[in-house]
């Protein structure tokens, strides 16, 4: 394994308000696997923090909305990106989280959109890897 190659931990977030879930469109211009397709909102866990904490932390971040109570979903998503000089192994923890207010905020660097989506819009979106199976698990 190179030294490149790395493991990711991510904490990702199902908010349901109204029927629909709330998703973000990645904005990644450098990785054009990610760039432009819909998901969870979610992110890294950073060292010392607990998953739970990441959850509420990158949905507040990433859409402008608060969350809280934020429960495991009991089946963990794993996936392999494959990069030209690197692998990047991801490991998903996915939470449903309760809404607690906020507004939508686009500004974070790494999000193109913010949305309330239904099932079948989502559906009809392009997706990154394991997101509808999450969802499927809710």
């Amino acid at each position: 394994m190179s030294e490149k190659n790395g493991q990711v931990i991510i904490s990702n977030g199902v908010v349901r308000k109204n029927g629909k879930i709330l998703m973000v469109k990645r904005k990644r211009e450098w990785d054009e696997q990610a760039h432009g397709k819909w998901e969870l909102p979610g992110g890294k866990v950073e060292f010392g923090e607990k998953p739970k904490e990441t959850v509420v932390r990158e949905i507040k971040e990433e859409t402008g909305f608060k969350t809280r109570e934020p429960e495991l979903i009991p089946e963990t998503y794993t996936h392999l990106w494959e990069y030209e000089n690197r692998k990047t192994h991801l490991v998903i923890l996915s939470y449903t989280c309760r809404l607690d207010g906020g507004s939508k905020d686009c500004s974070d660097k790494n999000v193109m959109d913010v949305e309330w989506l239904s099932m079948e819009e989502i559906r009809n979106k392009d997706c990154l890897p394991g997101t509808m199976e999450i969802i499927k698990k809710v």
